[in-house]
């Protein structure tokens, strides 16, 4: 047999697959459908109320947990936490106690990290930066501090 030969038989077997299996289809759907039996009523469901207790939602986290690189942090920074002691020197590995201990350490141009936690005290910002080099005030990387108290301006 050629090779246009082969090809032909099989699509002619194919098409007579199809074929055959049409018809074997299309005769199944003909089968008689049963007669109807008379309706016999049946018991409807109620639904009936209940009190329920509402599921408690856990709340959800306020904020993802990050890996802090130490090179995100500003070196020579002055460090603050509620764990802290003011009589220490500020490291990320002995930090103050307190924002305002902070602020009468910092120089132009330093920026004072506070950790999480709540600091309650009175502030007096006393001390401003420089052109180019501002004094920052800022929360921890990824921490947020609350802070509750009083708030001094300088004068003048």
């Amino acid at each position: 047999m050629t090779h246009l030969t082969k090809q032909t038989s099989v699509f002619q077997l194919l098409r007579n697959l199809l074929l055959l299996l049409f018809l074997l289809t299309a005769c199944a759907d003909s089968t008689p459908e049963p007669t109807p039996s008379p309706a016999v009523p049946t018991a409807v469901p109620t639904w009936t109320p209940s009190r329920t207790t509402a599921t408690p939602h856990p709340d959800p986290t306020p904020f993802p947990e990050r890996t802090i690189v130490e090179s995100e942090l500003k070196e020579g920074a002055i460090y603050v936490a509620p764990t802290g002691d003011d009589a220490s020197p500020g490291t990320l590995q002995q930090p103050l106690r307190t924002i305002q201990a902070a602020l009468e350490q910092v120089q132009p141009g330093e920026t004072i990290y506070v950790r999480q936690g709540v600091y309650r005290e009175a502030i007096t910002l006393a001390k401003s930066g420089e052109p180019g080099r501002p004094i920052t005030l800022s929360a921890y990387p990824g921490e947020r501090p609350l802070i509750e108290g009083d708030y001094q301006l300088p004068t003048g």
